[in-house]
């Protein structure tokens, strides 16, 4: 669920203390984070064979989930004026699988760090599950390996070459 700081979306700001210092970053996210990772919530990628939403009421997570990334981001020297009223928007968009994943690990990186603390830390674990099952091959792919699902797959090759 972590992001990487060379992640446009989870990049630190050129120039801020915590750039020049090489400490991780965090900042609040933007309500169109939090529409993204509710629209997969509720309606899934555009990709997604079948999705049972996993919330009823998008604007309460949306609410919990951002305010959890504020208060992450939050610094005791800081002063900043409250997050605004969450509602969930729609995108006019369908978001894909690997979007979802990797908006999934911006919000990881910067809120949760190395816990992961309810309600957002459980909601991405869902949410990230459930994605990663919507990914082409998964379904095909073997649970456990066995000599004849590589005997399988000969024939698409891919194997690495010598060293």
């Amino acid at each position: 669920m972590s992001g990487t700081a060379d992640d446009p979306a989870c990049r630190v700001a050129a120039g801020s203390a915590v750039a020049e210092s090489g400490a991780v970053s965090s900042f609040v996210l933007s309500k169109l984070d939090i529409d993204v990772l509710m629209q997969l919530a509720v309606h899934g990628p555009i990709d997604a064979r079948s999705w049972e939403p996993l919330t009823d009421d998008p604007d309460r997570l949306g609410r919990e989930i951002w305010q959890q990334n504020y208060e992450a981001a939050a610094s005791s020297d800081e002063e900043r004026p409250p997050i605004a009223a969450y509602r969930f928007t729609p995108l006019p968009i369908g978001v894909t699988v690997g979007e979802g994943l990797k908006q999934c690990s911006c919000y990881g990186y910067q809120t949760l760090g190395a816990g992961a603390a309810p309600p957002a830390g459980p909601f991405l674990e869902r949410l990230e599950r459930r994605l990663v099952r919507e990914v082409t091959g998964y379904d095909a792919a073997p649970w456990g390996w066995r000599p004849a699902d590589v005997a399988a797959r000969l024939g698409r090759g891919g194997a690495p070459g010598p060293r």
